[in-house]
């Protein structure tokens, strides 16, 4: 099953087990389908926290805004909801925010090949969202780069074929 971040924990609201979610996408919509969720607590954390990573069945939710607020099955207080913080929350794809055109989930465009006027030059290991969305591209000398997601440096984008237009190889340098 192919699961993709929908939103991360950023915090609790109450004192009844709600966490506050900021969502990936910034559409909330969605959350109120959610029956369950896969939860991968903050590694930092991991070692003092008494949840694992795995499933959670979503009780109740709410919109505040900017957050959606969520209850999880058998969090009934703060003290077991702050272990939550930090966590990202994860829902299979057919779950999350329904795509618009030319939007791409995050972890699709990871390991498609960045090609420029039809080479390989190198392979997109991660997206890092900062104010303007940046490739992290590990180039065929096996150095690494960013390459701005925007139209004015990426074309085509053919998830299917694994493959990411690059149009100005200076970049790269």
């Amino acid at each position: 099953m192919d699961l993709v971040v929908t939103g991360s924990v950023s915090g609790t609201f109450g004192v009844d087990g709600f966490v506050k979610v900021v969502s990936s996408s910034g559409e909330y919509d969605h959350f109120f389908d959610l029956k369950r969720v896969y939860i991968v607590f903050s590694k930092h954390k991991l070692s003092k926290n008494k949840f694992k990573d795995g499933w959670f069945d979503v009780e109740n939710i709410r919109l505040i805004p900017a957050f959606a607020l969520l209850k999880f099955k058998g969090i009934d207080a703060v003290e077991d909801a702050k272990c939550f913080v930090g966590g990202e929350v994860q829902v299979p794809k057919s779950e999350a925010c329904a795509l618009h055109d030319n939007e791409f989930y995050a972890c699709d465009l990871c390991l498609c090949s960045l090609v420029f006027g039809g080479v390989s030059v190198g392979k997109i290991v991660n997206v890092v969202d900062t104010a303007g969305v940046l490739l992290e591209v590990v180039k065929n000398d096996g150095k690494a780069c960013y390459v701005p997601f925007n139209n004015e440096f990426i074309g085509t984008v053919d998830i299917e074929k694994r493959s990411v237009e690059l149009k100005k190889s200076w970049i790269l340098e």
